[in-house]
């Protein structure tokens, strides 16, 4: 994790994708003269074709109770043709060419089931001002980690920004590190430069007078509105999303969003991802982010991307809800080869963000913050009872215990009064929920996805202000879950956490903050179980268990390649095991 650096850490890697493809021609050469490395090793899988993978503990997590390991796996082209033995895998695959890991460790490819393109795209371009540094193909990030630090690093930031007339967007502000600000204190900052400050939730942002001036926001626009501060120029929640179409002309600046993309893509390779999520699709505007990010993905990133449909968002561009409705089951008219949208999912939110301080919790906040509704209860009702009576599997942003237990509310009403099997209904986060509410997930065959990483950044500040001890040392207790048999699943939802697997999982075996503390020791996972997260179960998030998440016969050709066996490895190591590599679609791309 990084943690004695205070490093928020996504692997530095090296700034170009670095694709090295050599002939079938030269690579028999290679093999045939060379004494060193006679058998070819992962390296040498540069098309699809017939191959025989052996010589390392080859994980497929297809069994759900426990780790079990193959000798060998064929694959033909994109797809496993066999699992067993070597021998048995050489005699039914006379013609292939054999692949040694040379003791390298081969699991399924890991799958992201929650990130979003869009909030990478403009995140990763633009100044990043967080509590914690983070390492990034494109650079360090220097962290503040008080007022005076964010003042400054912002300050000298302002001052080398090269236009006037350029907006200076800036995420990673949080109050408890950077202490409060507003329109005024932005004002002085600068009032010549137009200045958007974007919360760490990406939930709120702050704007000075200069930038209010040119995105054209009226006060009168906002008279009243629970969720805008004028004075302060702050626009939280349902108020910062109001606010989004006016700056999207700036947030979706082609050339800085596609090179947003650029970086997002090389970091999912690097850190061993070949299948990516997007619930709530789109953010901002659909014809817009659908265009830049197929332009990224006809450059033929190694891994795949899977769109949940944005109910509300999708429903507030159209004329009725039938119309949306319409709109959302013709989608896949939209699909590519690696973009597809997901048949009969919808995404909807819930309760306000944890990094804000706005998720919803039983028992209040001990200091100012409140919590909030992303959508307001009855519309998110409304949302809910329809989509299920459509039957959609529904996929929902929840945060807090007093949010969580109103969906499950939701959920349980509804399959009163329209019976389903098999709905999985998913939530997704889960910052704070108690042991009650995951014996209810379980009885209502609900299902998960819950960012480990909160409980990294957040369990020490949050002890001393917002949650209390007892809650915030219990974020996110995934044994919880691991405990009743809920399927569960690891996102990012980058860059609420990094982008990286093996860091969610550690955090979730570990359960150390970034301060090195040791909390809710009880709630830690094994290393079998937090593989499942990031592999198969994740996968069942999506519902693509019958394509991807384990190695199976029948499945894609989707692997990646670690220099140690996570099952093996100390475990306060695990977020240190190196990606060597990615296997997708039976192609081989090296992070070396």
């Amino acid at each position: 994790m990084g943690s004695c650096k205070k490093n928020e850490n996504i692997k530095r890697v090296t700034h170009h994708f670095s694709f090295k493809f050599f002939s079938f021609t030269f690579l028999f050469f290679n093999i045939l003269f060379s004494h060193s490395d006679p058998e070819p090793t992962t390296q040498s899988i540069k098309s699809p074709g017939s191959y025989i993978i052996h010589g390392g503990p080859i994980i497929p997590m297809s069994n759900p109770n426990r780790a079990s390991y193959h000798e060998a796996i064929a694959i033909n082209k994109n797809k496993i043709i066999f699992v067993g033995s070597r021998n048995e895998a050489i005699k039914r695959n006379p013609n292939a060419i054999e692949i040694n890991l040379k003791g390298k460790t081969l699991l399924p490819g890991f799958i992201e089931p929650h990130v979003h393109p869009s909030l990478a795209a403009i995140i990763l371009p633009n100044k990043i001002i967080a509590p914690f540094e983070w390492s990034l193909p494109n650079g360090l990030s220097q962290a503040a980690q008080s007022h005076s630090e964010y003042i400054k690093i912002l300050s000298n930031t302002v001052s080398n920004h090269s236009s006037l007339e350029k907006v200076l967007f800036s995420w990673g502000y949080h109050q408890l590190w950077h202490g409060q600000i507003s329109r005024d204190l932005l004002n002085k900052v600068s009032s010549k430069i137009p200045l958007v400050i974007i919360h760490r939730s990406f939930h709120e942002a702050y704007l000075n007078d200069k930038a209010i001036q040119l995105f054209n926001i009226k006060k009168s626009n906002f008279t009243n509105h629970p969720q805008v501060n004028w004075e302060k120029g702050h626009f939280f929640e349902a108020g910062f999303a109001s606010i989004i179409p006016m700056l999207s002309k700036h947030l979706l600046e082609p050339k800085r969003y596609l090179r947003g993309l650029a970086i997002m893509s090389e970091i999912i390779q690097r850190n061993g991802i070949t299948t990516i999520a997007e619930p709530g699709f789109p953010n901002i505007n659909f014809e817009n982010e659908l265009a830049l990010l197929k332009y990224e993905m006809e450059k033929k990133p190694p891994y795949s991307v899977y769109l949940i449909p944005n109910a509300a968002r999708l429903e507030n561009a159209k004329k009725s809800r039938q119309e949306t409705l319409e709109f959302i089951n013709s989608l896949t008219k939209y699909d590519t080869g690696n973009i597809k949208f997901l048949n009969e999912q919808i995404k909807i939110f819930a309760d306000g963000a944890i990094y804000s301080q706005a998720m919803q919790v039983s028992d209040g906040y001990n200091n100012l913050s409140e919590g909030k509704w992303m959508t307001p209860p009855a519309y998110l009702s409304d949302l809910f009872h329809f989509y299920w009576r459509e039957k959609f599997k529904l996929h929902i942003h929840a945060n807090g215990d007093k949010a969580i237990s109103h969906l499950l509310e939701l959920v349980d009403e509804s399959n009163k009064a329209y019976p389903r099997k098999n709905h999985n209904t998913t939530l997704h986060h889960m910052g704070y929920f108690t042991d009650s509410l995951a014996e209810r997930i379980k009885n209502l065959d609900a299902e998960a996805s819950i960012n480990p990483y909160y409980l990294w950044a957040l369990s020490n500040k949050y002890t001393e202000s917002g949650l209390g001890a007892q809650r915030a040392q219990n974020l996110v207790t995934a044994n919880s879950l691991a405990r009743r048999d809920i399927n569960f699943s690891f996102h990012s939802d980058f860059a609420m956490a990094p982008l990286s697997p093996l860091t969610l999982a550690s955090t979730a075996i570990n359960r150390i903050s970034h301060r090195s503390t040791k909390v809710s020791q009880h709630q830690r996972l094994n290393s079998y179980d937090a593989l499942k997260a990031i592999t198969i179960s994740a996968a069942k998030t999506l519902e693509l268990q019958d394509e991807l998440g384990s190695i199976e016969v029948g499945k894609m050709a989707n692997f990646v390649v670690l220099n140690k066996n996570p099952l093996t490895v100390i475990q306060s190591r695990i977020s240190s095991i190196k990606v060597e590599g990615t296997v997708y679609q039976g192609v081989y791309y090296s992070n070396n």
